[in-house]
């Protein structure tokens, strides 16, 4: 949370906070030393009741952060449409990331970011 929490700025405009959490996510799932990761995303319901509340906690501020970067993005005109879905769909795909992204095996997370900004912000990228 800590990176996350540093790339959050609220004069930034929508659409470079957006940027910024892109990166900032990719890198927490994508960087070696975080395997981890994909277990707590996929396997969080095996954990005791105790470490299931602490993630629940932890994953409720972690979506504020998002869903008030996607409402920045729909009230500039970026996204339209229902933004608790959007970020549903924004989180979901990156995080599936780590069932096929390969280090050094093609993109790196700067371009793999800028893909990921284009894709979602398309028609302003």
């Amino acid at each position: 949370m800590k990176k996350t929490r540093a790339v959050v700025k609220p004069n930034l405009p929508a659409d470079a906070q957006f940027r910024a959490l892109v990166k900032v996510h990719l890198s927490i799932i994508l960087e070696d030393g975080n395997d981890f990761i994909p277990v707590m995303l996929y396997n969080w319901r095996c954990l005791d009741e105790v470490h299931q509340r602490r993630l629940i906690a932890t994953k409720d501020e972690y979506d504020a952060i998002w869903q008030n970067a996607v409402n920045g993005l729909h009230n500039a005109g970026f996204l339209g449409g229902d933004t608790k879905f959007a970020r549903l769909m924004v989180l979901g795909a990156m995080n599936f990331m780590v069932t096929w992204y390969k280090p050094k095996r093609g993109d790196n997370l700067d371009t793999l970011s800028d893909k990921v900004v284009a894709f979602f912000l398309s028609q302003h990228a």
